[in-house]
């Protein structure tokens, strides 16, 4: 772990969010999590290290709603 990053977060929660990223790289697409399921695996270790006063602008966060099809990035629409 990052020496800046000691005592900061338990061992318990480095393992978890390491366990994420490690499922996230799988080499085959169809086992990588979707993003709203990292997301909601994530949020609980983000709030338990944030101050009380920002922990609430957290929790309106949502996820998009995603739509069918491939996104396009504004550049690629005049292609």
């Amino acid at each position: 772990m990052d020496p800046a990053l000691e005592g900061q977060y338990s061992m318990k929660d480095v393992i978890q969010v390491a366990a994420i990223a490690t499922m996230c790289v799988q080499p085959e697409a169809d086992y990588r999590p979707l993003m709203a399921d990292v997301v909601q695996s994530l949020v609980p270790l983000v709030k338990t290290h944030r101050s009380p006063s920002k922990v609430g602008s957290f929790s309106s966060f949502q996820s998009p709603k995603l739509s069918p099809g491939p996104a396009q990035h504004p550049d690629d629409a005049n292609i």
